[in-house]
């Protein structure tokens, strides 16, 4: 499933006009993509936290984290993924960028909303997802 999806991680990787090597050890630290990521994710992967694109394919696929937070940390990637790409569409087709501030909070936001609603369906395997959330991420 790694394989399907990597061309869509390869891609992501680029943001506005700063072009990522495409070498195996690429990162994302550079610019707006690694001050949001340092941001968002730190908080809740602690000693896991890296920005090599290498590890965090492995730790995406790997049982290495407990159940709710390996859910957690893919909801995040994904949706970093998803304002990033965004962010970079708006960038090429002239629209002013965002500040980075504004992007960790879309992205906190969406996060917050989506746990928000998952606690409300009656999910109870997700149902602390908020507390730890907020424990990791307190409110601007």
């Amino acid at each position: 499933m790694m394989a399907k999806h990597y061309g869509i991680y390869e891609r992501v990787r680029v943001l506005c006009a700063q072009w990522i090597s495409s070498t195996p050890s690429a990162t994302m630290e550079l610019g707006t993509t690694g001050g949001v990521w340092r941001n968002l994710a730190q908080p809740l992967l602690a000693t896991n936290y890296s920005a090599d694109w290498n590890q965090l394919i492995a730790l995406l696929t790997s049982p290495a984290l407990p159940h709710f937070h390996l859910f957690m940390f893919r909801y995040l990637f994904q949706s970093t993924l998803y304002h990033l790409w965004r962010e970079r569409n708006a960038r090429r087709h002239g629209e002013p960028s965002n500040p980075q501030a504004l992007l960790i909070k879309h992205i906190d936001k969406n996060i917050r909303n989506r746990l928000s609603s998952i606690a409300s369906m009656g999910y109870q395997r997700y149902a602390d997802g908020l507390q730890l959330w907020f424990s990791t991420h307190p409110p601007p």
